[in-house]
């Protein structure tokens, strides 16, 4: 489960700001961060089975709303994760957000597509959301406080469910499953892990797929779909 910038200063997927003067050109020192905000969208998530480019297009509908009904300059979120277990940074982390009224100065934000007002989000959506707590995480080299939106704002937001799942944003142990592609060196990179930290991690190796070919011999160039790689 990697991370994929699609930011203006990512792959450039979504827009710059509209107003080159804007507060979101400002440069966020991670020393000032000391808070990451979790917020859901409302309305209509995608389901786990979505494609790339569907969430593509949902995280360009919610960088639309936000810029001609907000009155936002870009998308308020500097990350989503989705249930399909893809994470995004949608706004770079380096720079201010929009998420929180008058908080963007000091935290970070995270957006689950969906409403949790009644129903919590899948496992598959939380290993998402933990994924993309840990990027920080690693981008901050520190642990901050996880904060629901409305213990700041007047607000329901990330939903009634939130105290529920929230302990499930920052297990103390995470696992990767390993997709057709990946190899060690590119997961421990897409965690901010060496290969030697990867390993220690992984003393007796990935747990394996069902589905594996052959029991695993030592070898770190022969892992296979399915397998599960301890990344915390």
């Amino acid at each position: 489960m990697s991370v994929r910038n699609i930011s203006w200063r990512g792959e450039g997927l979504l827009p710059r700001p509209l107003n080159t003067g804007a507060l979101r050109y400002t440069v966020l020192a991670p020393a000032r961060v000391d808070a990451i905000s979790i917020h859901h969208t409302t309305g209509i998530g995608l389901p786990a089975s979505a494609t790339v480019a569907q969430e593509i297009a949902y995280i360009r509908a919610i960088d639309y709303y936000h810029r001609t009904r907000r009155g936002l300059d870009a998308i308020g979120y500097q990350m989503m994760a989705f249930a399909s277990g893809r994470v995004y940074v949608t706004a770079p982390l380096d720079r201010y957000g929009a998420a929180v009224a008058l908080q963007n100065g000091h935290t970070l934000s995270l957006a689950l597509p969906g409403d949790f007002s009644v129903k919590a989000p899948s496992a598959g959506h939380l290993t998402a959301a933990a994924v993309a707590v840990a990027h920080v995480d690693a981008y901050l080299a520190r642990k901050v406080v996880l904060r629901p939106h409305y213990y700041w704002r007047g607000t329901a937001c990330p939903g009634a469910t939130y105290p529920t799942w929230a302990p499930r944003l920052r297990p103390t142990t995470l696992y990767y499953t390993v997709k057709s592609g990946d190899t060690a060196y590119s997961i421990a990179r897409a965690h901010a892990l060496t290969f030697a930290r990867l390993t220690a991690l992984n003393p007796t190796g990935p747990v394996p797929a069902p589905s594996r070919p052959r029991p695993w011999d030592g070898n770190w160039s022969r892992i296979y779909p399915g397998d599960k790689v301890r990344v915390r």
